[in-house]
């Protein structure tokens, strides 16, 4: 469904159809908290680097790119802007990890 420009899942034990007022309002409540919750942390210096929760874990958002906050890191919101920029630049000097080809089976 689509509330004010966002969409929200209905859950698979719910049919549309019997989807009832209360409901939708309680599932859209919990987009709304489960977005504001994803922000950890941005920054005025570069509005283009920010620190999320992800589904596995905080890491670094530059642009399109994500960069994987190091396991030294133990508080990642109190990470300063100057920190993060090391992150970003060291894991762009790392060489690129070689992608296995997936196997087929005969």
């Amino acid at each position: 469904m689509r509330h004010q420009g966002k969409f929200v899942s209905i859950p698979k034990d719910i049919q549309p159809t019997e989807l009832t007022l209360d409901q939708a309002v309680e599932l859209i409540e919990n987009k709304r908290k489960a977005d504001a919750d994803k922000i950890v942390r941005t920054f005025d210096e570069d509005p283009e680097v920010s620190i999320l929760n992800g589904r596995y874990g905080v890491y670094i958002a530059h642009g399109k790119k994500n960069y994987k906050i190091p396991k030294s890191v133990t508080e990642p919101a109190a990470l300063t802007f100057e920190q993060v920029k090391a992150i970003i630049e060291e894991a762009d000097k790392a060489p690129a990890k070689p992608r296995r080809a997936a196997s087929r089976k005969k």
